[in-house]
């Protein structure tokens, strides 16, 4: 077990918490004058305690972990189902209440559990091996990097739908942010300091984690698994629910197509220009289920990805391979099977299969609600307006894109739940989805 991650996980919690007491206490108007402010005070003085005493418990050879029982636990709650559902159920409850889900202390206790729970984690053998992988710090950045800064982001939005209801413009038309800014010399410092404090940082990363290189290319042997870098291991993972012309072609190429038409879907936008969530939902959904989507693919590709590209818990040995045979199979073949039942299966089956598209009706279907007859019912009731503002041609070409987005976590549920490979499978056609 290394120690020194451990310890350093805990002055930082220790240090960001004692510097969030000390602001709080700058303040003229203190937080203690009222039951809330006196909790928040209070939650602070405790986080700090326990990144203190953990570092010196760590500093001392005895770092504090979690008991067998809680990592069982946890191993079957921290799944890709149910991180995928709190993704999705997340975006619904941050529509429904920005202000309450955007809050700095919210955001602050949230932050100091996760990182509690991380660090105590990091007890762990097998957690720490997965997560203090060179070649897995990046993703551990990138989720927190990603976390914050769509925080601050809703924030914002947040914070400028408050000034716009009560008669005052955004931020950003304020005096202060309109202050002329000019290339030379203000923005070229600005990135030449940014570049090298990025320097210094990659120069400390490389100096203190080992550069993820492996033994040279044997013919003989594949690593298992073979995951591609953290950048495409995403696109990897979605070779597990679609075929790679699909994954690999199709989706980058949408992807890259739908973010060139966003210009021209909002036209004469008069929230363009500043942070705003109030009469950006829609927006704001699309982008945060479509770029969290990407982050989930990477997260499960890097840590729950073992062997075989198998999903493990973050607690379990990857060194153990699992010898149980995994079975997939197509929509259709399930559907007929539990339909016929056992009774004469094997006749009434080859009947079915000799008309492919009689077989694959259930897939069809499916995929025709989801392209067709979804988009044609929210364009009757509850997506008039968008249909309007749109046009014919612009509503079905948003709601194609909409579909297909929403096909990857439909698709994903659909493995993980059922075993279900292939919703349409046509191999007398090479054609599967």
């Amino acid at each position: 077990m290394k120690i020194t991650p451990i310890l350093i996980f805990y002055l930082l919690l220790a240090v960001g918490n004692i510097a969030g007491l000390v602001a709080v206490a700058r303040q003229k108007s203190w937080y203690g004058r009222s039951v809330s402010g006196l909790i928040d005070v209070v939650s602070l003085i405790v986080y700090a305690s326990m990144g203190v005493l953990g570092g010196l418990a760590t500093g001392l050879g005895h770092p504090p972990g979690l008991p067998a029982v809680a990592r069982s636990v946890l191993n079957d709650i921290i799944t890709p189902p149910v991180l995928t559902a709190v993704w999705l159920v997340g975006i619904v409850l941050l529509l429904w209440k920005p202000k309450v889900l955007t809050s700095p202390w919210l955001f602050w206790h949230t932050m100091n559990w996760t990182s509690f729970w991380f660090v105590l984690s990091l007890t762990d053998f097998h957690f720490a091996r997965l997560i203090l992988a060179p070649d897995h710090m990046a993703v551990v950045f990138l989720i927190a990097l990603t976390c914050f800064l769509s925080w601050l982001g809703l924030r914002f939005s947040v914070a400028n739908d408050t000034r716009l209801d009560l008669g005052r413009k955004p931020r950003e038309a304020t005096r202060p942010e309109q202050v002329k800014v000019l290339v030379w010399p203000d923005l070229v410092y600005i990135e030449l300091i940014a570049m090298l404090v990025m320097t210094g940082i990659l120069g400390i990363w490389s100096l203190a984690a080992q550069a993820p290189l492996e033994a040279p290319a044997d013919t003989s042997w594949t690593p298992n698994p073979a995951k591609a870098p953290w950048y495409f291991v995403g696109l990897q993972e979605l070779l597990v629910y679609f075929e790679p012309w699909f994954a690999g072609v199709f989706l980058p190429s949408i992807i890259i197509f739908s973010l060139c038409l966003i210009p021209y879907f909002r036209r004469q936008d008069n929230t363009s220009g500043y942070y705003s969530m109030k009469g950006r939902r829609f927006s704001m959904a699309v982008i945060l289920a479509g770029f969290g989507l990407w982050i989930l693919l990477i997260v499960i590709g890097t840590f729950f990805r073992g062997p075989d590209w198998r999903l493990y818990g973050l607690y379990e040995s990857r060194l153990v391979r699992r010898f149980d045979e995994l079975q997939t199979e197509p929509l259709s073949v399930m559907f007929w099977r539990t339909l016929l039942g056992p009774d004469n299966v094997s006749f009434r089956s080859n009947l079915i299969a000799a008309v492919p598209f009689v077989r694959e009706l259930p897939g069809l279907f499916i995929v025709g609600v989801l392209f067709l007859v979804i988009p044609y019912v929210a364009k009757r009731t509850f997506g008039r307006g968008m249909a309007a503002r749109l046009g014919g041609p612009g509503y079905w070409t948003v709601s194609i894109l909409l579909a297909t987005m929403a096909l990857i976590p439909t698709k994903m549920y659909a493995n993980w739940l059922f075993n279900i490979n292939y919703f349409v499978y046509f191999p007398e056609l090479g054609l599967s989805l």
